[in-house]
């Protein structure tokens, strides 16, 4: 059940991550970069979440 959880977490972060990513390709104009860096602050976010709850 903690796995799950785990990857629950993980996943929400991704998705916030691609979100931030797509607003910030759209203000810098290159949508490729944002979705980059979204992705990469996505799974800092969920890797950051998934620590602190264990």
């Amino acid at each position: 059940m903690k796995k799950y959880r785990e990857i629950k977490l993980m996943a929400i972060g991704l998705c916030l991550g691609v979100a931030i990513g797509i607003l910030l390709g759209i203000l810098i104009k290159h949508l490729d970069i944002g979705i980059g860096l979204g992705i990469l602050v996505g799974v800092v976010i969920g890797h950051i979440s998934t620590f602190r709850n264990n």
